[in-house]
């Protein structure tokens, strides 16, 4: 390690790395540039913004296994607030990258790559997809920082007013990629998200930390005096509960105010402050956004239609930083960010998920702000319009959120009203005060709402087959174990009222000797043409007197059209009773013709006992599978009305 003063106020700067150029005194903050032997004042720059950090200058640590200590630190500022860029010397000499915002981690190392590889930073756009040495990659992020801040030493020099546009990019197995485009040609740095608790940080090798004088500052708001006390570190935006004021969070502190807002006629359900228990664990309302949906559609005004508001509320917990809980049309749904390998990837998207493939693309919109209230982790705006692509897998909805510098991909799972009254009275303390209120319950249906009737109609489809394989041995075995056969028959000659052939006929007696049946009388008119033969008939138990009647017209007609020849009706007929008992029986016939047919009409009858008929196996189908059918039914019907919402498109994400 090679020590050297500080030009501007002689305090000691040591220089760990022979890569390190540029250092900032901790003393008087002094911009300083090694060259040689020789050191280079640059001027000064700003002191570091307290950001709640657990990371500080001097810290060891292991990275899979590697020693490293933080040796400098650039702070950024972007569009939601600070970022950190910690440089990490490990034991082996090699130089890191430990980037720091949101409460996300990210270890990266530089890796050479030939000039012109790199993309140009205005041709790639967020949520596009890009091949990085053979690998599909997906642009999660996009920005131009500027430093406002460092500490410690650097391998580069930078300044007050910096900018460095960047780049991250999401890959399979967690692969995280960013193009640096603060160097010219383009910088390529690897590696991927980590834990901070798996840093296994040394805090007792920190570098003492400089006294500040910090003046006292109340946190209020700036326009009605209302007070604000932050949750989370990373708040970038708050808007006044009281005022409607929003201001711009830098550094846990308020800076201006750049929007007032009038809160909207209808409020929402939940409130700031209140406390709702999920996952075993309390979490606190901080922020509350309204949206509503737009699509482009050339016949609304202005080309885009306007669909439903919901009511996004920001919760947060000390120790595991936030998640969304989400409601529209009385609807709810636990939301938290999920990493872009996973969205993508095939394994589960969160444990206990669905894998990613067993999402299906549910619908495509737009997502406007148009209300806030209460604490954001990035400076929200109303007007923010976001690109929407939801997936569901009910009770999952995979949902990707694209603007003009990220892409953010979330899972939620669907919670019902009781649900989300019993969180909120337990974790609040409310139980039986009346104070949470809700929408009213839905009377609609949720892209990802769980449908009440999969399970019986799953069930069902199982028992379906059953059913029909039951009733069709049942119809086997009836057929098969009753004795059939024809037991009566008759050859005779209709004719009209005017001539020699008779009208009514007489077939039997015969005996039925099964407990109970049916017979079925077959009438055939093998002669007959462009005529017609009407028959009446009547079956007499000789022993008990009950009759059965029964009667039907045998037609049959044909000729030549334009079309060309041409016939319809049949030459036979069946006649059937059912619910005969053991016993002699007569088959009475009465016939009737058309009057002007003088010629005899021959017509057979044939007499059969216990016939086998498929309306009696379609009638047993009906009875039994009926239950199921109407399971089913109702299972489908709800996923009808589920899809009916979808906008049909295909593909994955548009």
């Amino acid at each position: 390690m090679r020590e050297a003063n500080c030009p501007s106020c002689g305090a000691p700067i040591p220089f760990k790395a022979g890569s390190s150029v540029f250092a900032i005194c901790g003393y008087c903050q002094a911009m300083v540039l090694r060259k040689g032997a020789d050191l280079e004042n640059l001027g000064k720059i700003s002191e570091i913004m307290e950001d709640g950090s657990p990371i500080r200058l001097g810290m060891g640590g292991k990275f899979k296994g590697r020693d490293f200590q933080v040796a400098g630190r650039i702070q950024l500022r972007w569009s939601d607030g600070i970022w950190n860029e910690w440089y990490l010397l490990y034991a082996d000499g090699t130089p890191g990258w430990l980037g720091e915002g949101s409460g996300m981690f990210f270890a990266t190392f530089q890796r050479e790559v030939p000039p012109g590889i790199i993309p140009a930073f205005d041709s790639l756009a967020a949520g596009q997809e890009v091949t990085v040495s053979g690998k599909p990659f997906s642009v999660s992020w996009k920005e131009t920082s500027r430093c406002v801040s460092g500490e410690g030493e650097l391998p580069f020099a930078v300044a007050e007013g910096w900018e460095s546009p960047s780049i991250d990019l999401i890959g399979p197995d967690g692969a995280f990629v960013t193009f640096d485009y603060s160097d010219d040609p383009p910088s390529l740095y690897v590696g991927e998200e980590v834990k901070v608790e798996s840093l296994a940080l040394d805090a007792s090798t920190a570098a003492p930390q400089k006294a500040r004088k910090v003046a006292a500052e109340s946190l209020s708001c700036l326009s009605c005096g209302a007070p604000y006390n932050p949750h989370g570190k990373d708040a970038a935006s708050w808007g006044c509960p009281t005022c409607g004021a929003v201001h711009e969070v830098l550094a846990g502190r308020l800076q201006k105010i750049y929007a007032n807002l009038e809160p909207p006629d209808i409020r929402p359900g939940l409130e700031l402050g209140m406390v709702g228990r999920f996952e075993e664990l309390d979490w606190t309302v901080v922020g509350i956004q309204r949206r509503k949906s737009t699509w482009q559609d050339s016949d609304a005004a202005g080309g885009w239609a306007t669909g439903s508001d919901w009511d996004e509320y920001l919760l947060w917990n000390e120790q595991n930083g936030y998640r969304w809980l989400v409601e529209s049309d009385g609807h709810w749904n636990w939301i938290r960010t999920v990493p872009a390998n996973l969205a993508k990837g095939q394994t589960a998207v969160l444990p206990g998920a669905p894998r990613r493939s067993e999402f299906k693309h549910f619908s495509s919109y737009h997502a406007v702000t148009t209300w806030v209230v209460g604490e954001f982790y990035w400076r929200v705006k109303t007007g923010d319009r976001n690109s929407v692509v939801d997936h569901v897998s009910p009770p999952w909805v995979l949902t990707r959120e694209t603007d003009d510098r990220e892409s953010i991909w979330s899972a939620g799972l669907y919670m019902d009203r009781a649900q989300i009254l019993s969180a909120f009275e337990r974790g609040s303390g409310l139980v039986g005060k009346g104070k949470v209120k809700l929408p009213p319950p839905p009377n609609t249906i949720a892209a990802n709402q769980p449908n009440p009737f999969a399970a019986q109609g799953k069930a069902m489809r199982s028992l379906l087959w059953k059913f029909v394989v039951a009733a069709i041995l049942v119809h086997i075995l009836t057929t098969l174990f009753l004795p059939s056969g024809v037991v009566a028959k008759g050859d005779f000659l209709v004719g009209t009222d005017t001539s020699a052939a008779s009208s009514r006929f007489a077939v039997g007696p015969f005996a039925f000797e099964h407990d109970r049946g049916n017979v079925e009388v077959i009438l055939e008119a093998a002669g007959l043409d462009n005529d017609w033969v009407a028959v009446d008939a009547v079956l007499t138990d000789r022993a008990t007197g009950r009759t059965w009647t029964t009667g039907k017209e045998i037609s049959r007609y044909s000729g030549y059209d334009s079309d060309g020849s041409w016939t319809e009706g049949s030459r036979e007929a069946t006649l059937r009773f059912d619910g005969l008992e053991r016993g002699e029986y007569l088959l009475e016939l009465e016939t009737g013709r058309d009057p002007s047919k003088t010629a005899p009409q021959p017509l057979s009858v044939k007499v059969r006992r216990n016939a086998s008929t498929l309306s009696w196996l379609l009638l047993t189908l009906l009875v039994v599978c009926a239950v199921p059918v109407f399971a089913i039914w109702r299972s489908m019907g709800f996923e009808s009305r589920r899809w009916a919402q979808s906008d049909g498109a295909s593909g994955d994400d548009e």
